[in-house]
């Protein structure tokens, strides 16, 4: 993107780039049996980490696009490896304090682990619950807004350390945003 343009995830229509100088727009879309395209055209969340877009998608898992070449990279669940990611309905992306990007899911949270080979690995927490919401706190704690079952918090550490539902006076129980 960079300062002069805006990416624009939609939803049935993939990614789109909107160039503030010229309003000129680029459109990104899903093309079947191409793997360097965006895997899904149901785009959640937008994330930009060093010269990457990271894509969270209703489908497709999420994706990495190379912004100096516009090429993506796609990161699905995959039956039985318990390396890879949760769910391929991605809901949420954050970037925490220590440059640990997590993703929100339908089958719980995953901590992106980097590999030297260039390959990820996801570290799961909160398997089996829908993911809507993540925030980190200005103290460093993780705190994550859930579907029906209110909201975890996690230390620095990553820890679970408080769940807050009704319970414990949280009005309702799906937490869309935080």
């Amino acid at each position: 993107g960079g300062k002069d343009s805006l990416w624009i995830g939609t939803f049935a229509s993939g990614l789109n780039l909107f160039h503030l100088k010229d309003k000129s727009w680029e459109h990104f879309r899903k093309k079947e049996g191409s793997a360097q395209s965006l895997s899904d055209d149901n785009v959640y969340d937008l994330l930009e980490k060093d010269g990457h877009l990271w894509i969270a998608t209703s489908g497709g898992g999420i994706n990495r696009l190379e912004l100096s070449t516009k090429t993506f990279s796609s990161f699905q669940h995959i039956h039985g490896d318990t390396t890879s990611l949760s769910s391929n309905l991605t809901r949420v992306l954050i970037l925490d304090r220590n440059q640990k990007l997590w993703v929100g899911s339908s089958r719980g949270l995953d901590r992106i682990n980097f590999q030297q080979d260039g390959s990820l690995h996801f570290e799961h927490f909160l398997k089996g619950r829908m993911i809507c919401s993540l925030i980190e706190a200005r103290d460093g704690t993780l705190w994550v807004g859930t579907y029906q079952e209110g909201v975890w918090v996690f230390d620095g550490e990553r820890k679970p350390i408080h769940h807050f539902t009704k319970k414990e006076g949280l009005p309702g129980q799906a937490v869309f945003g935080l």
